[in-house]
């Protein structure tokens, strides 16, 4: 068996946000993507290049979020990574468009994720915001988490 990977899936997720790369690849076995399909939803929608790029937030070796949004439109994507540290972040989303409201679909660390846990653990959930709002998102040792923020029509 081959040496595991200190990241969990929700992190490798984020990845796609945060480190800026036009070429994209998912490099698995098709029945790895099968065991997870909830986390081939959101490799299927990223986009590979961006209109605008923003750090939300971070510190050299520990963490990072980036916001960016897809070129030619108006959808957002979120990405968040930590080192193997649990740790929260305070998503502020004041870098949306004012008056308009906006469908967010996370995928973060499950409960007993983290990689210390079950490194596929993960939670996807959906709610909705608006540039005046913030959310706290939990990202486990070693984890992340990934979001698509799209208008609501």
């Amino acid at each position: 068996e081959g040496r595991v990977i200190p990241s969990t899936l929700a992190r490798q997720l984020a990845y796609y946000v945060v480190l800026y790369s036009p070429v994209q690849m998912a490099a698995d076995l098709p029945e790895n993507y099968e065991k997870a399909p909830r986390a081939l939803d959101f490799i299927r929608q990223v986009p590979v290049d961006w209109e605008r790029s923003i750090v939300l937030g971070g510190e050299i070796g520990e963490f990072a979020v980036f916001a960016r949004q897809e070129r030619g439109a108006e959808n957002w994507y979120v990405g968040g990574i930590t080192d193997d540290h649990a740790r929260s972040f305070d998503v502020d989303f004041s870098f949306l468009p004012h008056g308009k409201r906006y469908s967010v679909t996370l995928w973060q660390d499950g409960e007993t994720g983290g990689i210390d846990g079950d490194r596929f653990a993960m939670d996807v959930r959906t709610f909705t915001v608006t540039s005046e709002d913030k959310r706290i998102i939990a990202m486990k040792a070693g984890g992340g988490f990934a979001m698509s923020v799209q208008p609501v029509e």
